[in-house]
Formats: structure tokens, C-alpha cells, sequence
């Protein structure tokens, strides 16, 4: 089964995802771990990127992505 390249704007939302988890939340990582407090600001980070917009049909007012990109999403890391 031969897979599809992502699209320009898929690989734009990827690389979204991958800067804000390399500069925002890989720094306090630790911090996150050892506190056991949920961290809104993250939550919030992810709002204001409308990242939660991935899983939703634009209908709904989402961004209407798929499942893929939302898959890519929630597994992109920072490089390194």
C-alpha cells in the first residue's frame, strides 16, 4: 500500500506541533512530571494554536484535518 505525502498545510501544522512542544513544553517537562498538577497553560497553548480543532469537521468548527494529521499531532516530539 503506497502512502500519500503529507500536504503543505499538514506538514505546516506538524511543524507547529513540533515547535511548541520543543519550546514550550519539553523545558518544563520535568517540572510538569514532579508537580502531579495538570498544566492548563498547555491546554491553553493548544487552544490558541487551535491544535484541539485537528479531531473536529469544519461544520462543527474545526479545522477539518482527519485522523491522520490528528495522529501525527499527538505523536510529533521535539527533534533531538
Amino acid at each position: 500500500m503506497q502512502y500519500e505525502p503529507l500536504t503543505e498545510e499538514q506538514r505546516e501544522i506538524r511543524d507547529l506541533v513540533r515547535q511548541l512542544a520543543r519550546e514550550r513544553i519539553a523545558p518544563r517537562a520535568a517540572e510538569i512530571d514532579e508537580s502531579h498538577e495538570f498544566p492548563w497553560d498547555v491546554v491553553e497553548l493548544f487552544r490558541e494554536n487551535d491544535l484541539f480543532g485537528l479531531f473536529f469537521d469544519e461544520e462543527l468548527g474545526g479545522l477539518g484535518t482527519g485522523t491522520l494529521l490528528s495522529l501525527v499531532a499527538i505523536e510529533e516530539r521535539p527533534a533531538g
